[in-house]
């Protein structure tokens, strides 16, 4: 996250350090919100939650944890559908 003056961290790239994608819309990708736990009081209502992004690749195979740890995302199985025989 990049710190623009007094204001919150605006988020600029992927939560993944090993990937370098760029954050551009929020539809791309997953964003991630904790709030912080120290100091919080004394923060306006806004900056009192940390942003983070993945980007749509990596949140595929990873998710961020309650510590805004990065952590493996596991395989879900394909959809299941129930067909209906024509009556």
């Amino acid at each position: 996250m990049q710190q623009t003056g007094t204001t919150a961290p605006m988020i600029s790239k992927c939560a993944n350090p090993e990937c370098s994608a760029s954050f551009h819309y929020f539809h791309e990708g997953k964003l991630y919100g904790f709030r912080r736990e120290h100091g919080a009081a004394a923060l306006p209502a806004g900056a009192q939650t940390e942003w983070y992004w993945l980007c749509s690749r990596c949140a595929r195979t990873l998710a961020l944890g309650p510590s805004g740890e990065l952590v493996p995302v596991a395989e879900h199985p394909p959809a299941v559908h129930a067909h209906r025989e024509a009556a």
